[in-house]
């Protein structure tokens, strides 16, 4: 495969994943693929974002469930605010390179991940869509129709 670069979108979506813990007093050691999507739906001019916000996914409420299922990783310890993405965060960004090009595009962006995380049913925010009743074939769908428009 390819390396393929990734959309200035994505490298926004890293920048909002860093402040999530400051907006939400949680610390985390790792951020994971709940605070990649969680990120991806704040992104603005992303049509990946709007299409989750159709469908009803808020980061509010994402936030909400995200802290129920993990809880708040001692707020008062001093961490790193630099921390890394963790190992299935690697993966789902190596799917939506891969997800690219199957689709001939240029470069891998929002839709990509979006893609790969409503394909991969072990990650966390596929998990989190489900917690929410995001319907994923939905949403799969769309973001096909959305690749295939724009090749």
């Amino acid at each position: 495969m390819s390396r393929r670069k990734f959309s200035n979108n994505l490298v926004t979506m890293r920048e909002l994943s860093k402040t999530l813990e400051d907006q939400n007093r949680m610390t985390y050691v790792r951020y994971g693929t709940e605070h990649m999507l969680i990120s991806l739906s704040e992104l603005p001019k992303s049509p990946a974002a709007a299409l989750l916000a159709q469908e009803g996914f808020s980061s509010e409420k994402a936030l909400f469930e995200l802290e129920a299922i993990k809880g708040k990783v001692n707020p008062n310890k001093n961490q790193s605010v630099d921390s890394a993405w963790g190992p299935t965060a690697y993966e789902l960004l190596r799917a939506a390179e891969a997800l690219a090009g199957r689709y001939s595009s240029d470069c891998v962006d929002d839709l990509h991940l979006l893609l790969a995380i409503v394909q991969n049913q072990k990650c966390g925010a596929y998990q989190l869509l489900k917690k929410l009743k995001i319907n994923h074939q939905k949403v799969e769908t769309a973001i096909i129709n959305l690749i295939s428009e724009k090749a």
